[in-house]
């Protein structure tokens, strides 16, 4: 099955006000690729390497790798990012991840607005991003965020969407 595809129209964005005790960092080659690899192997259960994700990738750019810190720690990333295959003025928004232990706090929901500020910085009116049926919270979330999913990019959309939107009580 393919992945889920939600997409976001040129919408103004809500002002990035995050909550107290949490900080917005752009990637440095000191610490991003660790804090990187750390926040995302934990959310997803699985061993990416930054280098081949993310470095090896010709939309690499430091500024579109965002942070999110309490006490000092990256506790979340996400990627404003670009894929050749989506529209010209575009973003992708990539690999969102959040530490287990910080969950709940919705820094997904933080972390993800950055991004799209910092796409719209880009000259994207636009933005979508491609998930999995079971990443329910995650889902919830580009919802708050004005996402819309796709209903037509291919047959199974409709039935799993109408099952996923029952679950979560959209």
């Amino acid at each position: 099955m393919p992945s889920l595809i939600l997409r976001r129209a040129a919408l103004p964005l809500p002002p990035l006000e995050l909550p107290t005790g949490v900080a917005l960092r752009v990637f440095k080659e000191t610490w991003g690729p660790a804090a990187w690899e750390h926040i995302v192997n934990a959310a997803f259960g699985q061993d990416f390497s930054f280098d081949k994700k993310m470095r090896a990738d010709a939309a690499f750019r430091p500024e579109r790798i965002l942070f999110l810190e309490q006490g000092g720690q990256p506790v979340a990333v996400a990627a404003a990012w670009q894929r050749d295959r989506w529209p010209p003025g575009t973003g992708y928004l990539h690999y969102v991840a959040v530490l287990p232990e910080a969950r709940g706090q919705h820094l997904g929901y933080w972390v993800s607005l950055a991004c799209l500020h910092q796409m719209r910085r880009e000259g994207n009116a636009r933005a979508l991003l491609e998930t999995q049926d079971e990443r329910l919270p995650a889902i919830k979330t580009y919802l708050r965020l004005g996402f819309v999913p796709d209903l037509k990019s291919h047959r199974s959309y409709p039935a799993r969407w109408e099952a996923i939107l029952g679950q979560i009580r959209w």
